[in-house]
């Protein structure tokens, strides 16, 4: 081949790549995969909206991005968890047709309770576009500074 075909060859396969590693935010929601699948099956049925809930209890289970234990955070004051359970039904959908990184991040599986009824499951991904996924809802919605700074200062 001559230099130029290997040159243009060289890119299309560069910018196939770029296209596979984009492509799974470009919609504004996230592909199935484990964390998606926890949310369908632990949907539990719903009543009333959002603002009639008052969780006291949030479990977290943090999946960290390389091969280590997966570390669990129960957190029962109920006006922290409060908090984070408004911040999270105040984030923006996520918009549609959106270029997201391929990078990697931790994935935050948050499962509010209200004695002994799990009231909802979140999962919040610090990876790509950083949609946040609530059980029963079809749209993404995008995590912001402010979800970010929580569940750092409340996890560690």
């Amino acid at each position: 081949m001559s230099s130029t075909k290997n040159t243009v060859l060289l890119l299309v396969l560069v910018l196939a790549g770029l296209l596979v590693g984009v492509s799974g935010c470009s919609q504004g929601t996230t592909s199935p995969n484990k964390a998606d699948s926890l949310i369908k099956a632990g949907s539990p049925a719903r009543a009333g909206n959002a603002s009639d809930r008052k969780p006291d209890r949030v479990r977290i289970e943090i999946d960290p991005p390389a091969f280590s234990r997966t570390p669990i955070v129960t957190i029962t004051d109920a006006q922290k968890v409060q908090h984070l359970y408004t911040l999270i039904y105040a984030l923006p959908e996520m918009p549609g047709q959106r270029v997201c990184t391929a990078d990697l991040g931790r994935h935050y599986t948050l499962t509010f309770s209200q004695g002994s009824s799990r009231l909802v499951t979140v999962v919040a991904k610090r990876e790509g576009c950083h949609p946040v996924s609530i059980a029963g809802e079809k749209q993404d919605r995008q995590a912001t500074k402010d979800l970010w700074a929580w569940l750092d200062e409340n996890t560690r």
